[in-house]
């Protein structure tokens, strides 16, 4: 058996052996979805589950919910894995047990399993570690308001790629997204930018009243008006979103 496939085998038996465990962790967190920078019981029980499994961290990072934690290695620089941690405004109509207990409130975009993910994977390389030392140390970042509360930034601000906080600096950082489309078992990537957010914008134009007497003093508003739709029609033809899915990008 090659190297490779005696690495997957241990990684398999590890994941086997606490796969009810994350089932059940997954549920309990989508049942108690929580808003950007108001994840406090989302935060405890990622700080308790780290505690548990006696891997370092540290917490209150970015405006008070983020985490941090890291698993010491061979290497000068750090793997970063990084996981966003909230939920979104949303009536969940699901049925089952382990439904959103906050009304108008719900994991719709899948934090509830990318949280999951991040702590198996300590939970995982924890047990792997305490038989050999990793090859590259490992930082996981638990971001809190990823859902337009640019939580991701609050969390470098705070230090937490930089190697002051946890472990060495950060060379690297690897995330993920759950992808209901793609084939059980699937990894799916692509070189450069993906799953961008879609970023609406608003322009407002406006002119000042101006008397009859001052007609030679004042903006053309017609011809105002006339460019600002030539410019919109120009677009119009390369409109992004009639090209492109999320998986690409485009301005």
């Amino acid at each position: 058996m090659s190297v490779n496939n005696t690495c997957n085998t241990t990684i398999d038996k590890h994941i086997d052996a606490i796969l009810d465990e994350l089932i059940a962790l997954r549920h309990d967190i989508h049942a108690h979805p929580e808003l950007g920078y108001k994840e406090n019981r989302t935060s405890k029980v990622i700080q308790d589950f780290l505690a548990e499994i006696d891997v370092p961290f540290k917490s209150g990072l970015a405006k008070g919910t983020g985490v941090l934690a890291h698993i010491a290695g061979e290497g000068n620089k750090a793997v970063g894995l990084r996981a966003d941690i909230d939920a979104l405004p949303i009536v969940e109509e699901n049925t089952f047990d382990w439904k959103s207990v906050h009304d108008g409130c719900m994991h719709a975009c899948g934090h509830d399993g990318h949280t999951t993910i991040l702590l198996g994977t300590a939970k995982v390389l924890s047990c792997i570690a305490k038989e050999n030392a990793l090859p590259n140390p490992v930082t996981f970042v638990f971001q809190p308001a990823e859902e337009g509360g640019a939580g991701g930034e609050q969390m470098v601000l705070d230090g937490c790629l930089t190697g002051k906080l946890l472990g060495p600096e950060v060379g690297m950082m690897f995330g993920l997204h759950g992808w209901p489309q793609l084939t059980l078992h699937h990894v799916a990537t692509k070189p450069g930018p993906m799953l961008a957010a879609d970023i609406g914008v608003s322009v407002t134009r406006g002119w000042r009243s101006r008397c009859i007497s001052t007609l030679l003093q004042r903006p053309n508003r017609m011809r105002s008006a006339s460019c600002y739709c030539s410019t919109t029609t120009c677009f119009e033809k390369h409109r992004p979103a009639r090209f492109f899915g999320c998986l690409h990008y485009a301005i």
